[in-house]
């Protein structure tokens, strides 16, 4: 476990924070032809003119058949998920330039097509990612608020579609962890609030959706973080307590899915950190038990690094209460 209070960017692996697999391609999915095309585009270009036109795909889209140009967007965003996982960010940037020059095109011939509108949204926040890595943080404030925009106006016309809800938490969510990593906590605890809101009615309307309780659990922690920095731990201590029972109520209706036993591990890792500070060391103490008691039988002989990684600052953490 590292510091909870230190502002890390989401990434694509990060579940809590991705749209729907529709939405937002994994760089995961089988080499089609059409991605092949695209990395080749950019490897054949390289990362000159990054601020400049982008290709002729991107020129072309309002000259082929959308669809078509359509599905060659979505390679350009699966071409730089995986540029980015490379470590390429130049080469990242490019093929998300050209597929957001691509979706706004498409999405200015026909207003009402929401894939492309979402399409063009997730193609902002992949540059914002970028731009983050890149040290950006303003560049990546734009886009970040440029998909929210879209977002919001996707949700606003068809406010029955939860998945549109939820896109415009998880937007908020990434511009409050950016203005977090800021030092703008006030404006980093409005967007997390008005995330944690949204989140709050998914969840009432379907409790049974592990889905969005993992957003309610995550949007809880992000809260607590916040309002510890603030030095508000009484505040702190609430939202982690919530983050905690719904990430147990997760792991108990899901005793099969791995994942969620981390996630629950991780909470009591967080909560013991912060009663550590708050000088409870009793509490603290069985905090971390409990957490490495749940990690251990999966973490120990796992090719995970993450977890063992976990595992090992548990230890730490209990060596340094019982010194």
């Amino acid at each position: 476990m590292t510091d909870p209070r230190q502002a890390v960017r989401p990434t694509r692996a990060e579940a809590s924070l991705q749209h729907s697999p529709a939405a937002a391609p994994s760089p995961r999915h089988a080499l089609r032809l059409g991605l092949l095309l695209a990395l080749l585009a950019v490897l054949l270009h390289g990362t000159a003119g990054l601020d400049a036109t982008p290709s002729q795909g991107a020129l072309a889209a309002d000259a082929v058949d959308p669809n078509a140009a359509s599905a060659e967007a979505f390679d350009h965003v699966r071409a730089g998920d995986w540029l980015a996982d490379q470590g390429d960010r130049d080469g990242a940037l490019r093929s998300y330039g050209v597929a957001r020059e691509m979706f706004r095109r498409l999405a200015a011939q026909d207003p009402a097509n929401a894939e492309w509108q979402r399409g063009l949204a997730i193609s902002d926040e992949r540059l914002g990612d970028v731009h983050w890595d890149r040290g950006d943080l303003a560049g990546a404030e734009s886009s970040y608020g440029a998909a929210l925009k879209v977002f919001e106006r996707l949700a606003a016309q068809d406010p029955a579609d939860s998945d549109w809800q939820r896109s415009v938490s998880i937007s908020l969510t990434r511009i409050g962890d950016l203005l977090r990593a800021k030092g703008d906590l006030a404006g980093a605890l409005q967007r997390h609030a008005a995330a944690l809101e949204i989140i709050e009615r998914l969840v009432a309307l379907e409790p049974a959706n592990a889905t969005w309780r993992r957003d309610l659990a995550v949007s809880h922690q992000r809260l607590g973080d916040l309002l510890w920095d603030k030095g508000d731990l009484d505040g702190a201590l609430k939202r982690h307590t919530a983050a905690l029972e719904t990430a147990k109520h997760l792991a108990t209706q899901n005793p099969d899915d791995t994942g969620l036993q981390v996630d629950l591990a991780a909470s009591h890792g967080k909560l013991g950190q912060l009663l550590k500070t708050m000088g409870e060391r009793d509490r603290a103490k069985a905090m971390f038990e409990k957490g490495r008691a749940i990690l251990a039988p999966l973490a120990e002989g796992s090719d995970v690094a993450l977890w063992r990684q976990y595992l090992r600052n548990f230890d730490a953490e209990l060596e340094a209460l019982n010194d």
